[in-house]
């Protein structure tokens, strides 16, 4: 049954089991997710900020603890930040991911690089120790399948990590207060829920013998606020920069977004590293009560 429009497109529910998807087709959801140009490029590297990158190394020491160094793919790897830090903790690192301008990220940071989907199952079976999908799943056409093939290829006794897919039962969304920023179709096709990812999850056991855990995390609406408000102090940035002739066509580039200190004070760096971790461990304890945060968070252990 018909749920809502939003950016032109039908969210329909499910009868059965309540799942929201968009009701756009694969070849839509292909070109929206897959076909980027440099421009888009050029807009996800400097869309990243600081706080990307501890959430990144937070979610690694969160995962890590439950296993010791093996191999790890990360799904829909993008520009490798999270393997980076993997690979800092002595991982050997693969990813995944089928956008052209992965390739340049595989080779600067030096992992292993499948451009071909999961769902073509063509990976080794029983192979890594670690799989990992953030800000992922609700780009997938057939989530159900994805999911198998990432628990076709775990080892038995490893961990499938998936998080950073938004929480259709978050407290701004219940009350009709979500801006949906950056979350939106035809890009975005799934529209999860606890409960509804708990269902899809549950059909897996048919297959393999798995345990999972299945929380939420993150400050509604948080995301939204704090690019804003990044905007704006670039803007007025910009501005200040402008009345004093300085250049402002500065490239983003990939030795940029990859250096962990920079240059300059170094105490106020350590300083601000340390307030981003605080911002960063509150907003994901935050968001856990009532399963009413951000974000969906998963955690499957593939039994031996």
């Amino acid at each position: 049954m018909d749920e809502r429009m939003l950016n032109g497109c039908l969210l329909a529910r499910c009868s059965k089991c309540s799942f929201v998807f968009a009701d756009v087709s694969l070849d839509e959801v292909r070109r929206h997710n897959y076909h980027v140009s440099s421009s888009t490029d050029s807009f996800y590297m400097q869309s990243q900020t600081k706080l990307d990158n501890l959430w990144f190394w937070s979610v690694v020491c969160r995962v890590t603890r439950k296993t010791k160094a093996g191999r790890v793919l990360d799904v829909g790897c993008g520009n490798g930040m999270l393997l980076k830090h993997f690979k800092a903790m002595g991982w050997h690192c693969y990813g995944l991911d089928v956008s052209p301008w992965a390739k340049k990220y595989a080779k600067f940071y030096g992992f292993t690089l499948y451009d071909k989907e999961i769902e073509e199952d063509y990976l080794p079976e029983n192979y890594f120790d670690l799989v990992v999908s953030t800000s992922t799943l609700e780009h997938i056409y057939d989530p159900y399948k994805h999911l198998k093939s990432a628990l076709r290829i775990l080892k038995p006794g490893g961990y499938l990590y998936v998080a950073g897919v938004p929480n259709y039962n978050s407290l701004t969304i219940k009350l009709g207060l979500s801006k949906f920023y950056f979350n939106k179709p035809p890009s975005h096709v799934n529209y999860f829920t606890p409960r509804s990812i708990y269902n899809l999850i549950n059909r897996l056991k048919r297959y393999y013998k798995i345990s999972f855990k299945i929380g939420t995390y993150g400050i509604p609406e948080s995301f939204y606020f704090y690019h804003k408000i990044r905007e704006t102090y670039k803007k007025l940035i910009n501005k200040r920069r402008v009345k004093r002739g300085i250049n402002n066509n500065k490239r983003i580039t990939i030795e940029k977004i990859s250096k962990e200190v920079v240059l300059g004070n170094r105490e106020v760096y350590i300083i601000k590293k340390v307030i981003g971790q605080i911002a960063v461990y509150l907003s994901y304890v935050i968001g856990r009560p009532f399963n009413l945060g951000d974000k969906i968070e998963v955690i499957i252990y593939k039994e031996q």
